[in-house]
């Protein structure tokens, strides 16, 4: 039988008949719909907390400085030894950005309150202002945000709501210098970002230049320099080819795998300022451990789905297929091989099974704008996982086609028996009528 023969005999008894098949189509739609929920949700999921954290940290790939004279602080002193590492290391970034950090020495003043900040983050604004394009942020009237300058800060909403403060405000910022005094500055705020999470609630950012003179350090300095990527894909190896550069160069610690890695290495004892090399996922292992136990839980419930799926799929076709053993009879009386038959019943569950996923893939999106409408604040921390305070969905086309392909299989597993069962029974027998 001709391919194209086959597909057309197929197609034609199914929606001949598809009042028969009705119960497994809305069974395959439905699985596929909470299927593709669950895998779509899963990498959206991972996806907002890796541009999250990349928007936190800046970048993919850092260096760091950490200077232990008199202090523990973060701050790269030999830049050019730094720039060098990553032209050697050939990585070739899209962007290198440069940032300072005020770590866990900063406080907000507005109006008679004080809000201390767990990292106020210097920036090169015309670096990193693309990243800010993502952000949920409210700008003000002109809807312009620029640090450039040094007069202007971004704080995040719940720190805006605790000090009482509005774009336009002028705060008040005081920092601990290198050499442990006090030091501050007016700033205007220029923007509100809308963060609650792990990240974002007690974070600003400001013009790096300008908090590098409040600290107490050149212009130049900084305290890492993030490397950005397209994707996170082979991130790893990238890591260990820019930690063999800067070793190379400058005083660094050893290859850290892991966030237990980093803060062991923290603990010890060094001279001068110790250079670490630092991936994102690394940086946010620890969210990413809690990540792989959500993925986790979503391949069970992604199991439990192909079985509800397989065994409708099995029931269904043990019925019809019982029923058309009289028909597979006549036509095998006429010539046409069991191998014949078999492609004919294969393509039926083949376009059963597109008709359904594609169904349950559109179904699919009615569910996620209904998810995405809920207010997930009662969960505390689920803020993270959140893209501008809602659910987010990453629909991969690689991963909707595996999807389908593990649907198709399931239910060509269970045409197999019942298929095989009723073209192998005796010709003579089902011809007179009998079972």
């Amino acid at each position: 039988m001709r391919f194209f023969h086959a597909i057309a005999l197929s197609a034609r008894y199914l929606f001949g008949h598809f009042r028969k098949y009705l119960f497994l189509f809305i069974a395959l739609s439905f699985g596929f719909a909470f299927i593709t929920v669950i895998t779509s949700l899963s990498a959206g999921m991972r996806d907002a907390v890796f541009q999250a954290a990349q928007l936190h940290y800046g970048g993919d790939l850092f260096v760091l400085g950490f200077d232990r004279s008199p202090e523990i602080m973060i701050h790269v002193k030999d830049g050019k030894a730094v720039d060098e590492a990553i032209a050697i290391s050939q990585l070739n970034p899209q962007a290198v950005l440069y940032r300072t950090n005020c770590f866990e020495t900063a406080a907000l003043y507005f109006n008679g309150k004080a809000v201390r900040q767990k990292n106020v983050f210097g920036v090169d604004w015309d670096a990193e202002a693309s990243l800010f394009d993502a952000v949920d942020m409210s700008r003000g009237e002109d809807e312009e945000v620029n640090l450039d300058g040094g007069d202007t800060i971004i704080i995040s909403a719940p720190v805006a709501k605790l000090l009482g403060a509005k774009i336009g405000d002028t705060v008040l910022l005081q920092v601990d210098t290198l050499t442990g005094q006090k030091n501050s500055a007016d700033l205007r705020i220029a923007g509100i970002i809308s963060d609650a999470s792990l990240f974002g609630y007690y974070r600003s950012f400001m013009d790096r230049r300008a908090l590098n003179a409040l600290l107490g350090m050149d212009s130049d300095e900084y305290s890492s320099a993030g490397l950005l990527f397209s994707d996170l894909k082979g991130i790893d190896e990238k890591a260990a080819r820019l930690h063999n550069s800067i070793s190379s160069l400058l005083q660094s610690a050893p290859y850290m795998a892991d966030r237990d890695d980093f803060s062991y290495q923290l603990s010890r004892s060094w001279d001068g300022v110790r250079y670490f090399v630092l991936s994102l996922p690394v940086y946010v292992s620890q969210v990413t451990e809690l990540l792989f136990a959500l993925q986790g839980g979503s391949y069970i419930l992604f199991a439990m789905m192909l079985l509800i799926v397989f065994t409708s799929s099995v029931l269904t076709y043990r019925l019809i297929l019982h029923e058309r053993r009289m028909e597979f009879a006549t036509m095998q009386a006429m010539g046409l091989g069991e191998g014949s038959l078999f492609a004919v019943l294969f393509f039926e569950g083949a376009i059963l099974t597109l008709l359904s996923t594609l169904c349950g893939f559109l179904f699919s999106h009615v569910i996620l704008f209904i998810l995405s409408r809920f207010s997930y604040d009662a969960i505390p921390g689920f803020e993270i996982f959140l893209r501008n305070g809602r659910l987010s969905a990453e629909f991969s086309p690689a991963t909707i086609a595996a999807n389908v392909g593990i649907v198709l299989s399931a239910v060509v597993l269970a045409l197999l028996g019942p298929a095989l069962k009723s073209l192998r029974a005796d010709l003579a027998q089902v011809l007179a009528g009998g079972e």
